[in-house]
C-alpha cells in the first residue's frame, strides 16, 4: 500500500510539471492598459519574468513617442513613480 501512495504521489508530481506551462499567465492577450493595472510583486516569479519580457517586447514595437505616452501612464497608474511608502513614518506601526 505504501508502495501506492508513493508511486500516485510521484504520477501526480509528474502531471503537475508537464501542465505548469500551460498554466502560465499569458501576457500576449492582455492589452496595455491590462497589463499596466496589473502588480508585478503579487506574481511569482516566473509570471514576474514572463511579464517584464512581455513589456520590453511591446515597447521595442513601439516609436520614441508611443514608448514615451507609455512610460508616463505606468507612471500614472503606479502613483507617479514615488513608491506608495507603505508603514513609512509610522514607527512600523
Amino acid at each position: 500500500m505504501n508502495f501506492r501512495n508513493r508511486f500516485g504521489a510521484a504520477l501526480l508530481t509528474f502531471g503537475l510539471v508537464l501542465a505548469s506551462p500551460t498554466l502560465a499567465t499569458d501576457f500576449g492577450g492582455k492589452t496595455n492598459e491590462e497589463l499596466m493595472r496589473m502588480n508585478p510583486q503579487q506574481m511569482s516569479a516566473d509570471e514576474r519574468e514572463q511579464f517584464r519580457t512581455e513589456m520590453r517586447q511591446r515597447m521595442q514595437n513601439m516609436d520614441s513617442a508611443e514608448q514615451q505616452q507609455f512610460r508616463n501612464e505606468m507612471r500614472s497608474q503606479s502613483g507617479g513613480g514615488q513608491g506608495n511608502k507603505q508603514g513609512r513614518g509610522r514607527g512600523g506601526y
